[in-house]
C-alpha cells in the first residue's frame, strides 16, 4: 500500500504496533548479555539444506550477531557480525545450511564498556521434506 504525501497513516503501519516476542511463549528465551561479553546458543542441523531460524528482540539497545559453522576445532563464520536493533520490532535472520553439523548462534555485546542487554530470541531449524527430484511444472497464465 503507498501512502501518499500528507496522507493519513494506517494504524498497523505505526511503530509502537510492532509485534514483539513473549516471554511467555515456551520457544522464546531470555538472557542477559552482560557488558564486553559474548552468549552463544547451539544449534544441529541434522539435514542439509535446512534452514536456521531466529528472531531477535532486543528493546532499547542493540546487540551484533553472527552464525558460525563448527566441523572441527576452527569454527568458520557462515553469517558476518551485524548489529541489530530491534526498537522498532522483532530482528528475523535465516541461514540455509548446506552442510549438516554444529552451528552457534553468538550474541556479541563485547563492544558495550557499560551496558548489559536483555535479549529474548528464539531459534529453531526448519527442514523442507519436498521431493525436488523432477522440475515442477510451470503454470500457463494463457
Amino acid at each position: 500500500m503507498l501512502i501518499p504525501q500528507g496522507g493519513p497513516v494506517p494504524k498497523e503501519y505505526y511503530l509502537k504496533n510492532q509485534q514483539r516476542l513473549n516471554p511467555e511463549d515456551e520457544n522464546v528465551h531470555s538472557v542477559v548479555v552482560g557488558r564486553r561479553s559474548k552468549h552463544s546458543v547451539p544449534v544441529k542441523i541434522d539435514v542439509p539444506g535446512s534452514s536456521v531460524c531466529w528472531e531477535i528482540d532486543c528493546k532499547n539497545c542493540d546487540i551484533n550477531i553472527s552464525l558460525l559453522y563448527s566441523e572441527g576445532s576452527t569454527p568458520e563464520t557462515v553469517v558476518s557480525p551485524t548489529r541489530v536493533s530491534s526498537d522498532h520490532g522483532v530482528e528475523k535472520g535465516v541461514y540455509l545450511g548446506e552442510r549438516a553439523g554444529n552451528y552457534t548462534l553468538v550474541l556479541d555485546n563485547s563492544y558495550s564498556f557499560l551496558r548489559s542487554k536483555s535479549i529474548l530470541y528464539k531459534i529453531f531449524v526448519s527442514t523442507c521434506t519436498a521431493n525436488v527430484s523432477e522440475p515442477l511444472p510451470l503454470l500457463n497464465n494463457d
